[in-house]
């Protein structure tokens, strides 16, 4: 890897880091629409057409946990859901961009022996990071 190549990853960590500062208030979750009685028997509800009602799904300790949140809380909890969905993508990123930096100073400073082991394998490979998202080194 080359300095320009280096510098433009720094570059990109460093955008990265501006937005982890400007996420804003965070949920992991999903937002649900379900399906409730009232308990009128004249209702539309009685005859089996449900009033929709929106929920927070979160899983806590393997249990899922609903909250109510109505109309007014829905669009506060889908930003808040959005912004936890952007700070993992951003924090997956930056964990590959990091992964290429350690291994070009590794490149740098140690001298790379390649060889076979005992078992026919090549040994001391580099690890490229487009592989770890193809699934090929997992």
């Amino acid at each position: 890897m080359n300095k320009r190549e280096i510098a433009r990853i720094k570059r990109r960590l460093g955008y990265l880091h501006k937005r982890l500062t400007e996420i804003g208030p965070i949920m992991r979750g999903t937002i649900v629409l379900l399906g409730t009685r009232c308990g009128n028997p004249r209702c539309r509800c009685a005859k089996g057409e449900k009033h929709p009602q929106y929920y927070f799904s979160v899983s806590v300790k393997k249990k899922t946990k609903l909250m109510y949140l109505g109309k007014s809380r829905k669009v506060e909890a889908e930003k808040y859901s959005k912004n936890y969905e952007l700070l993992w993508n951003i924090v997956e990123e930056m964990t590959l961009l990091n992964f290429e930096l350690l291994k070009a100073k590794k490149a740098l400073t140690l001298p790379r022996k390649v060889g076979k082991s005992r078992s026919g394998n090549k040994k001391n490979q580099p690890f490229n990071c487009s592989d770890a998202i193809a699934g090929s080194y997992l």
